[in-house]
């Protein structure tokens, strides 16, 4: 059972998220690669770029909720559009 609830953290969503949202992508990026000399800083503009031809960005759904989950609670007005697609783990 754990590695089933764990390869559900692990998996990925596919969600669309509005220009606010891909500032919030990047502002957590940017957060977490303080101090690490290799690693590049991303803009919202990085993660927009980067969804596919219908819009959607993929994501973990651990960075998902570290990200967004704060908005999930009560009558939030959300930074993405409430679709969100769910790969079946494997």
């Amino acid at each position: 059972m754990a590695d089933r609830h764990n390869k559900l953290i692990q998996g990925i969503l596919h969600l669309k998220a509005h220009s606010e949202g891909y500032q919030y992508m990047a502002d957590r990026h940017n957060k977490l690669i303080q101090g690490v000399l290799h690693l590049k800083a991303h803009s919202a503009e990085y993660y927009e770029m980067n969804a596919d031809e219908e819009g959607y960005t993929k994501i973990q759904m651990h960075e998902f909720m570290a990200i967004f989950g704060s908005f999930c609670e009560g009558s939030h007005i959300v930074p993405f559009e409430t679709e969100i697609l769910i790969e079946k783990p494997v």
